[in-house]
């Protein structure tokens, strides 16, 4: 991936999917999805807000950091372990600004972490969203004794 002329490649890791042991992710700031790289100008099928939670399925860069992440909008109840995560309640879903045609159908997910309906998902900058790469770490629940 990337532009080889320019000598600009990338590795591409694949990620497991947006189930249980899915890798997931907040956007920071307001950014424009990309379906390519380099991005062909102002080509953005779709932009998310900042704080649209996301589950991140590939990711591109070198061995050691990632510049690209591929991304899709991700309701938050369709995520088991958001509900005792703090994470989830800081990010959730956004409205997302549309570039494409659509069906008009909401985005959710199967049980199976399937998408189906308008899910806006495509390439990200890395540095605009943050990566949970420790998970979706519970909150301490303090009613209860601790010992």
């Amino acid at each position: 991936m990337g532009n080889p002329d320019n000598g600009n490649t990338f590795d591409v890791r694949m990620h497991s999917g947006c189930g249980a042991s899915g890798f997931f992710g907040g956007v920071t700031a307001e950014a424009n999805l990309f379906d390519r790289y380099p991005p062909k100008s102002g080509a953005w099928p779709a932009s998310f807000r900042k704080g649209q939670f996301v589950c991140i399925l590939a990711e591109a860069g070198s061995a050691d950091e990632a510049y690209l992440y591929y991304v899709v909008e991700t309701p938050t109840d369709s995520v088991a372990d958001c509900a005792s995560s703090r994470l989830c309640k800081d990010y959730g879903s956004r409205p997302v600004t549309w570039n494409v045609p659509r069906s008009g159908d909401e985005c959710r997910t199967t049980g199976t972490g399937v998408f189906e309906g308008d899910c806006a998902m495509g390439w990200i900058e890395a540095e605009k969203v943050e990566a949970f790469t420790m998970g979706l770490i519970p909150e301490p629940d303090y009613r209860q004794p601790q010992g």
